[in-house]
């Protein structure tokens, strides 16, 4: 790998969001109809002696009476929020998004609908040799698998106003802009094809650093100056010091 910093120049930006809302809105609608499925179908197929078969459940099923049906119902109340206040909507804010895109949303939504048919048919039998408290929090974590599934995107929030960067996923991460080493050019290069991927990329003074989005090398400088002048982020070479 290749890594070059403190890229700049490109046209002049406008500072505007980097992420298409409206498509972000559908995935979000998307979202919160697989949570729905994945809730209220397996009511419908599975009887309570565990067999799959359609049938009428009681409806009193919707009153959220368990820590896993509280968290699927916060779940959908998320989606509303960012539906209504995009990330991307905040005062100098960019996103960028990681592996979204409705094949793998799709792919994502089958196999939380599989697990959650699978958790609800008892398929887990061995499991009961377990303590009643170990057992309990087994289930609920396998219970909380199909809403990760659904709801958890990767994504590099930067946030221009609280001079903060946030890294979203499975494990959150909050960085400040006083670690930023620079905004350039990463290369990957793919040794045994013979070609090299380019990614824009946050360097930190620690060494590490979070990838934001793969482009073609000759876009990267337009986009960090983009980044820069919108939101405020350091863009400078290693070693040097913010004016």
């Amino acid at each position: 790998m290749q890594a070059a910093y403190g890229q700049s120049g490109g046209e002049s930006p406008m500072g505007e969001a980097n992420v298409d809302t409206e498509q972000e809105k559908k995935w979000r609608i998307g979202r919160i109809v697989a949570l729905l499925v994945v809730y209220i179908l397996p009511a419908f197929l599975v009887a309570p002696d565990g067999y799959v078969a359609f049938h009428l459940p009681d409806f009193t099923f919707l009153i959220p009476d368990s820590i896993y049906e509280l968290v699927l119902w916060g779940a959908v109340g998320v989606q509303v929020y960012f539906i209504q206040r995009p990330l991307q909507s905040q005062p100098r804010t960019f996103v960028y998004r990681v592996g979204t895109g409705w094949f793998v949303e799709g792919l994502l939504y089958f196999f939380a609908l599989i697990i959650a048919l699978t958790m609800t048919t008892n398929s887990f039998p061995g499991l009961y040799a377990l303590p009643p408290t170990v057992l309990m929090v087994v289930f609920l974590l396998l219970d909380l698998i199909p809403i990760a599934l659904i709801t958890i995107r990767g994504a590099v929030v930067i946030d221009g106003k609280n001079r903060k960067i946030y890294r979203l996923g499975l494990i959150p991460k909050v960085r400040s802009f006083d670690q930023v080493e620079g905004l350039g050019k990463l290369e990957v290069r793919v040794v045994n094809r013979g070609y090299s991927h380019f990614h824009l990329v946050i360097f930190f003074n620690d060494g590490k650093h979070w990838r934001l989005d793969q482009m073609a090398a000759e876009q990267i400088p337009t986009e960090a100056a983009r980044v820069t002048h919108a939101t405020g982020l350091p863009n400078r070479a290693p070693g040097t010091n913010p004016a």
